[in-house]
C-alpha cells in the first residue's frame, strides 16, 4: 500500500483480536497451511527443491507478508540465519541485503564474524551508495571487488558456515515489484545461481510482490524464469469461517451462526476484508459476548466503506484516460482484452499502451491476465468503480 493512504484507526482499549492493515499478520493465519508445508519441505530437503528459491505474487491485502513472517518464525525457531528487506520505490536494495546478512551472520556464528571482516562493502559499492551501517565496519584487508563478485562471496561464506552448523539462510524480500534495478536483481540471480543451485549451499530466498512481479523479475535474467511462482488467492468459504471464528473464541466470543453467513459472503475470502469485518463486526466490552447478524452487518459496511476510501485514493490519483480505461475493464465484469477496451474509448491499442503500463506497472490497479488480456487487481475496487456510474471519456488528442 502506497505510504499516504490511510487505514482505519483502532483503539487500544478493547480485546479486538482481528487486525486490518497490509503487511500486518492476522491473528490466525488460515488457508495457507498447504504453502507453509511445501516450505517445510523445501528447507528440508535442500536447495534442488523447487520451492527453495520462490516467488510469493498476488494482490493487495491478500496474505503474502503474512506467510513471509510466519516461514521467518518457524526458520528461526530452527535457528536458521533470518534476513528479511522490504524494497522502497527507486532505492538500492543490494548493498542493505548484504549488510543485512553479515550482521545476521556474525551474531549466528562467531567464526563467520571474522570470514566476513575482510569484506569491504563501502569500497564494493562506493560512497555514493550511502554511508555503511554502524554494525558492518569496513574493512581494507583485502582488494576491492565489484558489487557481484562481493555478492557472491558473501553468500559463500555464510552459506558454508551455515552448513557447518546444519541449519541454512533464509532471505525473504518483499514488495518486490519496486526493484525496478534490473542490474542488482541480474547480480543477485547470478550469485544465488552459483552458490546455491551448483554448489547446492543452504541458501534459501522468498520474494513476494504483487502479479506484476512475475514481469519484473524477467527483465533480470532466465534465472527468475526458472523459479516457482506461487499465487495467493483469496481464501475459500472454510478458510473464512476459522479466520473469523478462531480468533473470536480465543477471546471468548461466539459469533452466531447466521452471522457467521454474513460476514463469510459479505467478505468474499478477501483476507484484508475479512480482517476489516471481523475488527468492526466486534462487540463492545459491556455488550454480550456474541457476534450477532447486526454485528455482522455493521462489520460488512464499515469494512467496504474503508476500503471505498483506499478505492477513492488510488483513483485520485489517476489521469482522466487512466480513469477511463480502468471503468472499460470494469464495465466488461472486471476482466478484458486491450482490443476491448480499444473499443470502449475510441483508441487504438498503441494509443492505450502507455496507460495500460501505468496501471499496471505504477498505479498497481491492472494485472495482466494471459496475452492482450488484463484485470482489476484489488477485489471490490470493479464494483466500486461502476457505482460511481459512467467515466467521462476524454477527447481524442492528437498523439492519443
Amino acid at each position: 500500500m502506497e505510504s499516504n493512504e490511510t487505514l482505519p484507526e483502532f483503539t487500544e482499549d478493547d480485546d479486538n483480536p482481528f487486525n486490518p492493515g497490509f503487511g500486518v499478520s492476522p491473528p490466525e493465519l488460515a488457508g495457507r497451511s498447504t504453502v507453509l508445508a511445501q516450505f517445510t519441505r523445501a528447507f528440508r530437503v535442500g536447495s534442488r527443491d523447487p520451492w527453495y528459491t520462490t516467488a510469493l505474487i498476488g494482490d493487495r491485502g491478500v496474505g503474502k507478508t503474512a506467510v513471509l513472517n510466519e516461514v521467518e518464525k518457524r526458520m528461526r525457531d530452527k535457528r536458521w540465519a533470518v534476513v528479511h528487506e522490504q524494497v522502497e520505490t527507486g532505492q538500492p536494495l543490494l548493498r542493505p541485503l548484504l549488510e543485512g546478512l553479515i550482521t545476521e551472520a556474525g551474531t549466528k556464528w562467531s567464526k563467520a564474524k571474522r570470514s566476513l571482516a575482510k569484506f569491504d562493502i563501502e569500497a564494493s559499492f562506493g560512497l555514493n551508495a550511502g554511508v555503511a551501517s554502524a554494525s558492518v565496519k569496513a574493512r581494507h584487508t583485502a582488494p576491492t571487488t565489484t558489487p557481484s563478485q562481493l555478492t557472491r562471496d558473501v553468500l559463500r561464506v555464510i552459506g558454508k558456515h551455515a552448513q557447518d552448523s546444519g541449519t541454512g539462510v533464509l532471505i525473504t524480500i518483499d514488495e518486490v515489484h519496486e526493484w525496478t534495478d534490473t542490474a542488482e536483481l541480474g547480480t543477485l540471480a547470478a550469485a544465488l545461481q552459483l552458490v546455491s543451485k551448483r554448489e547446492g549451499l543452504p541458501i534459501a530466498v522468498i520474494f513476494a510482490g504483487l502479479p506484476v512481479s512475475r514481469d519484473v523479475l524477467a527483465l533480470a535474467g532466465t534465472f527468475f524464469e526458472r523459479i516457482t511462482y506461487e499465487e495467493l488467492e483469496d481464501l475459500p468459504k472454510e478458510s473464512t469461517e476459522v479466520a473469523l471464528v478462531k480468533p473470536a473464541n480465543s477471546r471468548g466470543v461466539v459469533i452466531d451462526p447466521d452471522a457467521l453467513d454474513h460476514l463469510v459472503s459479505g467478505s468474499a475470502g478477501y483476507p484484508y476484508l475479512i480482517q476489516l469485518a471481523g475488527r468492526f463486526a466486534w462487540p463492545a466490552l459491556d455488550e454480550p459476548r456474541v457476534i450477532t447478524v447486526e454485528h455482522a452487518k455493521r462489520g460488512i459496511a464499515q469494512g467496504r466503506e474503508a476500503l471505498s476510501q483506499m478505492f477513492a485514493s488510488r483513483w485520485g490519483k489517476c489521469s482522466p484516460l487512466e480513469k477511463a480505461y480502468l471503468w472499460a475493464v470494469a464495465s466488461a465484469g472486471g476482466t478484458a482484452t486491450t482490443g476491448e477496451v480499444s473499443a470502449a474509448l475510441g483508441r487504438s491499442t498503441n494509443q492505450l499502451g502507455p496507460r495500460r503500463h501505468a496501471l499496471i506497472f505504477t498505479r498497481h490497479l491492472l494485472d495482466a491476465r494471459g496475452y492482450g488480456e488484463v484485470a482489476i487487481s484489488l477485489p471490490g475496487l470493479a464494483e466500486w468503480i461502476l457505482a460511481k456510474g459512467e467515466t467521462e471519456i476524454p477527447p481524442v488528442k492528437s498523439g492519443g
